[in-house]
C-alpha cells in the first residue's frame, strides 16, 4: 500500500526554477497576423503593451511542427554564451569588403575586437541562485553608450539562443545562421535591402535554414525591460512584408516563422527573453523581389569568419602552420580559462585561396552600381575596372593579372543583368568547389561530435568549443550562491 503523501507546511518555501525566464507570445487567432502596432510614417495610436496584450498570447508549445513543449526557463551555459556571441557577428553596420578579406590582419583585428567585446559583457553578468544570468549592479552606473553596446549584444545572444530553442520545439535542426554582416554579400538580383512595410529598408538581423530547407527570420532587441514591448512593437513593424527567401539556382519559399526577440538587461535583475512570434505574410509580397542568396559566398564568409574567430580565441599567430595528425586542431582558450577550442586542420589549407577567389568575388559585386539605375546603364568598362582597383586596395596590383580577373573582365557585358552577372563570376572563381570542401570537413565534424547543448558543441560554421570537465563534485546546496564568469 503506498503510503499517503506528507502534508506541505504552511510557510515552506517554493522550489523555484533554475535558468533565464523565456516567454513566448503568438497571434490570438493562430495564422492571422495582427497589423503593425504604428501606421506607416505616422505617429504611435496605440500603446505598445495593449497591442501586444489584445492581439497576443502567451503559449508553453511550438506554434509549427509537432508543436513541442518550449521551455520556461533555461539554464544558459559559458560556452553556451560564447557560441551564441561568435554566430551573432558584429552588427548591421558591418561592411565586410573585398580588402577585409583579403587582409588576414585587419579581419583579425576586427575579430580580436569582438572577442574583447563579449569579456566586457560578462564582466557586467553574473550567475544568482536560480542558475540564472544577472547583471551586476554597478551596471546602472556606467555609461549610456557603453551600455548601449552591452544592451545589443546581450540582444543578439538572446536571438541565437531562441533560434536554437525555437527550432528544436518545431522538431527542426539548425543548418546555417546568417547574420548580416555575411548574408547581404551573397545577395543576388537587383534589390540592396529587403523592403519591410515600413517606410524604411533594412535588412534582417538574422537568417536561419534548417536542415530540411526552411528559412526563419529573427529581429533581436535588448535594453531595459520597461521598454520590452515598445522595443517588440518596433520590431514586429520591421518584419512586415518579409520576401520569400532561397539559395540562387532553387526556387524561394516562404520563411516559416518571423520572430522578434527581446532580452532584458537591468542592473541587479536578471536577464529576461520575450519572444514575439506574428505568422509570415501570405504569399510572396508583391512589391519586394525573393531574396536569393548565393550558398557558395555565404558559406565561405562563415568559414573565413570562423577561422579569424579560433585564431583570437587562442592566441593563435596569423601565418602560424598547423600541420599534424588528427581531424581537429584544439587549443586552450586565453580569455576563457576552461574552454578549449577547435577548428579541422584542413580548414587552414583553404584559406588562401578563399581569400583571394572571394575577395575578387566581393569587389566585383561592390563595383557594380545598383541595377536598374542610371549610373549603372552609363557605368563603363574602364569605371568598373577602376572601381574594382580601388575595393581590392594593395592587392589590385597583385591581382590584376591573374586569369581570375581577367576573366572578370570578359563577364562585364552581362552587368546590366546584375543576377546574372554575380552567379556567372561565383562560378568563374570557382567559389562553389570551394564551398563544397568547406561543407566536407563541416559534415565530417558533425560526425565526429554530438552537438547537443552539453560540454561539447559547434557554432553552425564548424568551431568547436569545449569546457573542461569540473574538478569537483560538489552538491548543489553547497555551491557559491553567487559565481563570476571569465
Amino acid at each position: 500500500m503506498t503510503p499517503p503523501a506528507l502534508p506541505v507546511k504552511k510557510g515552506s518555501p517554493k522550489l523555484r526554477s533554475s535558468g533565464n525566464a523565456f516567454d513566448y507570445y503568438v497571434p490570438l487567432n493562430l495564422g492571422v497576423k495582427p497589423n503593425p502596432p504604428v501606421p506607416t510614417g505616422g505617429a504611435k495610436t496605440v500603446k505598445a503593451y495593449k497591442f501586444i496584450k489584445a492581439h497576443f498570447k502567451k503559449v508553453r508549445r511550438s506554434p509549427f511542427g509537432p508543436k513541442s513543449v518550449l521551455p520556461a526557463r533555461k539554464v544558459v551555459r559559458d560556452i553556451e554564451v560564447i557560441r551564441a556571441a561568435l554566430e551573432c557577428g558584429y552588427g548591421k553596420r558591418v561592411d565586410w569588403t573585398a580588402m577585409l578579406v583579403l587582409s588576414r590582419l585587419d579581419a583579425q583585428d576586427l575579430t580580436n575586437y569582438l572577442i574583447a567585446r563579449l569579456q566586457m559583457l560578462l564582466a557586467c553578468i553574473r550567475v544568482d541562485g536560480q542558475n540564472a544570468r544577472a547583471l551586476r549592479t554597478f551596471y546602472k552606473k556606467m555609461e549610456s553608450s557603453e551600455k548601449a553596446a552591452i544592451s545589443f549584444l546581450a540582444g543578439s545572444i538572446g536571438a541565437f539562443l531562441t533560434a536554437r530553442i525555437w527550432l528544436k520545439g518545431a522538431g527542426e535542426r539548425m543548418d546555417a545562421f546568417l547574420h548580416v554582416g555575411i548574408y547581404t554579400k551573397a545577395v543576388v538580383g537587383g534589390s540592396n535591402h529587403v523592403g519591410y512595410f515600413s517606410t524604411a529598408s533594412k535588412w534582417p538581423d538574422y537568417l536561419a535554414r534548417t536542415v530540411s530547407g526552411q528559412w526563419h527570420v529573427f529581429e533581436s532587441k535588448g535594453g531595459a525591460k520597461r521598454s520590452r514591448w515598445q522595443r517588440l512593437a518596433e520590431g514586429l513593424l520591421q518584419l512586415q512584408g518579409t520576401p520569400h527567401i532561397g539559395w540562387a539556382g532553387q526556387p524561394p519559399v516562404a520563411v516559416t516563422s518571423v520572430v522578434c526577440v527581446h532580452t532584458s538587461v537591468d542592473a541587479g535583475q536578471p536577464m529576461q527573453v520575450t519572444v514575439v512570434d506574428p505568422p509570415p505574410d501570405q504569399g510572396q509580397p508583391m512589391h519586394l523581389p525573393p531574396l536569393e542568396l548565393l550558398a557558395s559566398v555565404a558559406t565561405l564568409m562563415k568559414y573565413l569568419e570562423t577561422l579569424q574567430q579560433f585564431r583570437a580565441l587562442t592566441d593563435t599567430v596569423v601565418d602560424v602552420a598547423l600541420d599534424g595528425p588528427g581531424f581537429w586542431v584544439q587549443r586552450d582558450s586565453r580569455q576563457f580559462p576552461g574552454v578549449k577550442v577547435g577548428v579541422p586542420r584542413r580548414f587552414f589549407e583553404l584559406e588562401d585561396d578563399t581569400r583571394d577567389r572571394l575577395g575578387m568575388f566581393i569587389a566585383a559585386r561592390d563595383a557594380l552600381e545598383p541595377s536598374g539605375s542610371p549610373s549603372s546603364r552609363r557605368q563603363t568598362d574602364a569605371a568598373f575596372g577602376k572601381a574594382m582597383d580601388t575595393l581590392l586596395g594593395v592587392d589590385a596590383r597583385r591581382l590584376r593579372d591573374s586569369p581570375q580577373r581577367i576573366a572578370i573582365d570578359g563577364l562585364l557585358p552581362l552587368r546590366q543583368n546584375r543576377k546574372e552577372f554575380l552567379v556567372k563570376t561565383s562560378q568563374m572563381l570557382e567559389l562553389d568547389r570551394l564551398a563544397e570542401g568547406v561543407h566536407g570537413l563541416l559534415v565530417e565534424a558533425s560526425i565526429t561530435t554530438l552537438d547537443d547543448d552539453g560540454k561539447d558543441i559547434r557554432t553552425t560554421g564548424g568551431l568547436r568549443l569545449m569546457a573542461a570537465p569540473p574538478k569537483d563534485d560538489v552538491d548543489s546546496a553547497a555551491q557559491v550562491v553567487e559565481r563570476p564568469r571569465a
